[in-house]
């Protein structure tokens, strides 16, 4: 994986187990991912697995994040879940905060 590949599908990981490690029962390649989900050191959801978990924080960080009041920011975000990817959209517009003295 040359690449960064923060997620991907359990069928293609497990292809890539099998490939690599020689693993071949599924039983046991399913035992290890949720032994690692359950470690936290990837998190196993549906038909996916993310690979890198603080991509996926730092993912929800920014749904959630309250922006400072130096600016005053409408933000629009949603995050959901589709054919086994997640999709983070937003639209943003700042408008300058008046400073009275």
């Amino acid at each position: 994986m040359a690449k960064k590949v923060y997620h991907v599908k359990t069928e293609d990981l497990r292809n890539l187990i099998e490939e690599v490690c020689k693993i071949d029962d599924e039983e046991e390649i399913m035992l290890m991912l949720d032994f690692y989900h359950d470690l936290g050191q990837i998190v196993k959801h549906g038909g996916t697995v993310v690979l890198q978990t603080q991509w996926l924080i730092n993912l929800f960080k920014q749904v959630i994040t309250v922006p400072r009041r130096e600016k005053q920011v409408r933000c629009k975000y949603s995050c959901f879940l589709f054919s086994n990817k997640i999709f983070l959209t937003y639209s943003v517009s700042f408008t300058p905060v008046s400073t009275f003295n």
